[in-house]
């Protein structure tokens, strides 16, 4: 049996008793869609070649960058701008709101959920730190209370496999969506997933299933270190001020 049930997963625990949970990095992504007709006239159609699609300022960290509106349209004016905004200074708030304990996440936040004074100090530091056209978008998805948070998790898996059930995906190991990787780590699983059962002869399940563990779990627990290091750095250095403010070229 496989259990793929994402980065929130009750299978683990069959699995890895012991560490069943992922652990939190530290950090919250504020996340949202701003159609681009919701922005000032005087921004709307800004070609793809211009503006900033991945900041830094303050600690933070923003990246952002347009995708296909509503309707679908992909001309400059029909679009609509997604953004992350990595936010590692919510410790207490998270912890007093119930999203987090320790370094365990129990939920993320519904617009609903975040309250209006924390919504009121995202905004005035999206109008302070972030530039045009991304500002705009963040503050018209603060203004229409469409605002999402999510504590993002990590997860090192010690194993993938107990007894004939198996772990994939992210159910398997998590890592942070800043380096990537996640999607394409959770492709490769069901690829060796189904190419050990493949191989194995009727009776011998269990046996195909550590031939999957052999050929998945050090790439697995590769992605995942990469990102606790990464994770690690960033909030030690956004704590420290230690991160330059940066506003790169936007790059498809």
């Amino acid at each position: 049996m496989l259990g793929a049930d994402g980065y929130r997963s009750e299978v683990r625990r069959a699995v890895g008793p012991n560490r069943p949970h992922g652990r939190w990095t530290g950090y919250v992504l504020w996340r949202g869609l701003a159609v681009e007709a919701w922005l000032p006239p005087a921004l709307q159609g800004f070609p793809d070649g211009n503006g900033v699609g991945k900041i830094t300022a303050d600690g933070y960290r923003l990246i952002a960058y347009p995708v296909p509106g509503p309707d679908g349209g992909t001309r400059p004016g029909a679009r609509a701008i997604t953004f992350v905004w990595y936010d590692p200074f919510r410790r207490d708030e998270l912890s007093r709101l119930g999203c987090v304990a320790g370094d365990e996440v129990l939920s993320s936040l519904a617009p609903d959920a975040i309250p209006k004074r924390l919504l009121l100090e995202l905004r005035a530091h999206a109008v302070r730190v972030w530039p045009s056209p991304w500002r705009e978008a963040v503050v018209a998805v603060i203004d229409r209370g469409e605002l999402f948070g999510t504590p993002i998790v990590e997860h090192i898996p010690d194993r993938l496999v107990c007894g004939r059930l198996a772990l994939a995906g992210d159910a398997a190991h998590v890592s942070t969506p800043a380096l990537g990787g996640g999607l394409e780590a959770g492709l490769l699983d069901a690829e060796a997933f189904a190419e050990a059962l493949a191989d194995a002869a009727d009776g011998v399940e269990e046996r195909a299933l550590a031939t999957y563990e052999r050929s998945r779990l050090r790439p697995d627990r590769a992605i995942a270190l990469r990102s606790r290091a990464w994770s690690r750095a960033y909030v030690a250095a956004a704590h420290e001020r230690r991160l330059p403010h940066y506003c790169g070229p936007w790059q498809p």
